[in-house]
């Protein structure tokens, strides 16, 4: 008979590290960009804004500020 534990584990091999905590809630990066954090100041109504646009638009918030400064580094070189 096997024990609890032993039904715990998840199926394939013993070796097979489990997720952490953090990659088990991080959706899977899908091409293969390395992002890294960059964080900024703006007013609450700008964050408010860019939040409900991104949201209308069914974007992600991330997705939207990179473009967003990708199009005007661009337009402004």
């Amino acid at each position: 008979m096997s024990s609890l534990k032993d039904k715990m584990k998840p199926a394939g091999s013993a070796s097979q590290k489990p997720a952490s905590v953090s990659e088990s809630f991080r959706s899977p990066v899908t091409d293969e960009t390395v992002t890294k954090p960059l964080n900024v100041r703006v007013s609450e109504e700008l964050k408010t804004e860019i939040k409900l646009y991104a949201a209308a638009k069914d974007i992600k918030l991330q997705d939207l500020v990179t473009l967003a400064v990708s199009e005007y580094m661009e337009r402004h070189p």
